[in-house]
């Protein structure tokens, strides 16, 4: 057991990022790997006020919200958004008939724009039956809430104690 409630919080985000990333991995979420290697925690003590920060940095807070909770057709993603998605994944499509691409910059052109059409029309994801895959509330579950605050009980006790023994051997040094 952590011995004091910034440890705690800190054990906990660990084990949090850990639980995303592992989920992530299991529901076939790492197109980039974004997404995965931008979750982080961070845990800030202002005086006696602890707070533990879980999150993505830089530009995947946007895409996790999408990869999570799905996003309802009607409104087109943003088309360089995808066209970096299909030629990270390395997407490639066979042109009708005959042809032949130009080049591959005009067919991941062509491959995002179909894409982007797709999901504007159906929206994300087809294996989750364009609903997100839920992957934060798989991890945040009730459980954890139960688990996290029973221990934080614990330390809010125990460091109320530590603080009120403090005081009493302030007061009793300084009485005598």
């Amino acid at each position: 057991m952590a011995e004091t409630l910034g440890q705690l919080l800190e054990d906990y985000g660990k084990t949090i990022v850990t639980s995303l990333q592992d989920k992530i991995k299991a529901k076939g979420l790492i197109a980039s790997a974004i997404l995965y290697q931008s979750i982080k925690y961070r845990v800030k003590i202002f005086g006696k006020d602890y707070v533990l920060h879980i999150g993505w940095e830089g530009t995947a807070e946007d895409y996790a919200k999408y990869a999570d909770e799905g996003r309802r057709g009607g409104k087109p993603p943003p088309f360089n958004a995808i066209l970096k998605w299909v030629q990270k994944k390395g997407l490639v499509m066979k042109p009708k008939g005959k042809g032949k691409w130009r080049n591959n910059a005009q067919m991941h052109k062509s491959l995002a724009y179909l894409i982007q059409q797709s999901i504007k029309k159906k929206g994300t994801i087809k294996r989750f039956g364009y609903k997100g895959s839920n992957f934060w509330g798989e991890v945040f579950t009730e459980d954890l809430r139960k688990e996290l605050t029973d221990d934080l009980r614990k330390y809010v006790k125990r460091d109320i104690q530590i603080e009120f023994s403090d005081i009493k051997k302030q007061v009793t040094s300084h009485g005598a």
